[in-house]
């Protein structure tokens, strides 16, 4: 009886035994921890050691270093069956992408369009600056050259154009042509020239300007000058010999003023005298004295 009892027990403790290591909680094993952060090698053995497999794959990552383990699956500390096989992943590291070629120049919205094709996903708001040369809304700097290699969270710097910088003209008006022109160019103004004869504003000196001081344009705009060519200069016509009206109606025709000084009351009718004399230049609208016998 004792012994029937003894063998009854043996084959309940084997099959208790088995039931435990094929069925019960001896058949798993728990993922040890303290895997993630390790190298990938040393994953492998820390698995090995309870009697777990390890399948790897890569995956890039902005915090783990190139070669040790981002993540597994199943977790650290859960359970799995001996035997069974632990997904690891491991780090590539930060993943780099190529910056395009052809951003400056190009619309913003393009730009940032062609940036986030690439792969870049931490472009901060672009920044604006005035430009002479690039358009309003197009790119006039990127901070990394293009075909760089650089990590896909780089914070990389789009310039964009606001256009030409706002200027306010100055006050040229009454001012040298030389010293207007300068001071209109150190103002990032051009400007253009033309002249006129007058009788007032001496010759050289700015009569005019269009737009008036104090206007708003931008760099590169254009400010009009009209300039004096001082009084115009016409050849006095020779009335020598001729007759008071008739010389008057000649020189009245070339714009001059006549001054009659009559001698002897002028009996003959007749210049014998003018100042100045004919075929010399004299200012348009200037006076020229006839002395009349």
């Amino acid at each position: 009886m004792w012994a029937v009892v003894l063998v009854l027990a043996v084959v309940g403790v084997f099959g208790f035994w088995t039931w435990w290591m094929s069925s019960g909680p001896g058949a798993f094993a728990v993922v040890p921890t303290g895997i993630v952060g390790t190298s990938a090698k040393d994953a492998d053995t820390a698995l090995a050691s309870v009697g777990l497999r390890a399948h790897q794959t890569e995956a890039f990552d902005d915090v783990v270093p190139d070669g040790d383990v981002v993540s597994v699956d199943p977790s650290e500390g859960d359970k799995i069956r001996k035997d069974g096989t632990v997904e690891v992943t491991v780090s590539k590291g930060v993943e780099n992408h190529t910056v395009p070629a052809g951003l400056v120049g190009e619309t913003k919205d393009a730009a940032l369009a062609s940036l986030k094709k690439n792969g870049f996903d931490a472009v901060p708001t672009p920044t604006q600056d005035y430009s002479d040369k690039v358009p309003a809304g197009h790119v006039i700097s990127v901070s990394v050259d293009p075909g760089t290699s650089v990590p896909h969270n780089s914070p990389i710097t789009v310039v964009v154009s606001d256009g030409p910088a706002p200027v306010t003209v100055p006050q040229v008006k009454g001012s040298d042509q030389d010293d207007a022109v300068d001071t209109l160019k150190s103002s990032g103004l051009v400007p253009q020239v033309t002249k006129q004869y007058s009788d007032e504003v001496p010759e050289g000196t700015v009569i005019s300007q269009d737009p008036q001081q104090s206007t708003t344009l931008h760099r590169g705009d254009t400010v009009q000058l009209t300039v004096s060519r001082g009084p115009e200069m016409v050849v006095v016509p020779s009335v020598t010999g001729k007759h008071t009206a008739e010389a008057k109606k000649l020189l009245e025709a070339k714009g001059f003023k006549v001054k009659v000084n009559k001698f002897l009351g002028g009996v003959l009718d007749t210049v014998r005298f003018q100042d100045p004399d004919g075929k010399k230049k004299a200012p348009k609208g200037s006076t020229v004295s006839l002395t009349v016998f």
